[in-house]
């Protein structure tokens, strides 16, 4: 079938398009033959993912999806993933296991084709030990400041996180939300006092009638 291959004068067998066909070798004196099949695969024009997840979070198992193109040439070819550092993303199966904090590239591969795209692993905020200082009362809004430590190691706002305060002018109970960025990811809240000072050299003392300062 020379829809499927064809084999020039010297022997030699070229590939035409996908499918099989029987190539007979025959002896000059034309005694002696032998007869094999060829199958030809459909050539890839390309793959790509259909599905990924630029963003992980350490534990975290994601199944990117990737197609081959044309359709009909799926058949003939497996799709291979791989991970440009397996510390940070490993490839298990045809999954993706988030290992640590940082940036890979995932690549999958098909016979001569194939794509990338870039994942960051971030680490979750929730185990985090939050202290923020208490506050003296100024009557204008305060920001106290807040320390952030993730498994022994200290955060540094602007790089890992970023705060939002709230409830944080009047005298009691504020809030500080922090939201985390670049390898970090979720939110946590923590609480801090806001008390009014007592001016120096008095002292106060709770009455039944009310708050004496002497």
């Amino acid at each position: 079938d020379e829809s499927v291959v064809t084999v020039s004068e010297d022997g030699t067998v070229t590939a035409v398009d996908h499918g099989q066909t029987e190539i007979t070798v025959s002896a000059l004196d034309g005694r002696v033959t032998a007869s094999f099949q060829v199958s030809v695969k459909p050539r890839i024009q390309s793959v790509y993912f259909r599905k990924t997840r630029p963003v992980m979070v350490v534990g975290e198992t994601f199944v990117p999806m990737a197609e081959i193109l044309p359709m009909e040439a799926a058949p003939y070819y497996a799709l291979e993933l791989f991970s440009s550092d397996e510390s940070v993303a490993r490839i298990q199966g045809d999954a993706v296991v988030a290992e640590a904090p940082g940036r890979a590239v995932i690549t999958v591969r098909a016979g001569l084709a194939e794509a990338s795209y870039s994942v960051t692993v971030t680490r979750s905020l929730e185990e985090a030990e939050v202290m923020a200082e208490p506050a003296a009362f100024l009557g204008s809004p305060v920001e106290p400041p807040v320390t952030v430590h993730l498994n022994g190691q200290l955060l540094e706002e602007g790089r890992d996180y970023t705060l939002a305060y709230r409830n944080n002018t009047a005298p009691g109970t504020g809030t500080v939300t922090i939201t985390g960025m670049g390898l970090y990811s979720g939110r946590i809240t923590a609480e801090f006092a806001i008390a009014v000072p007592v001016p120096q050299g008095l002292s106060a003392e709770n009455e039944e009638k009310g708050l004496r300062l002497s």
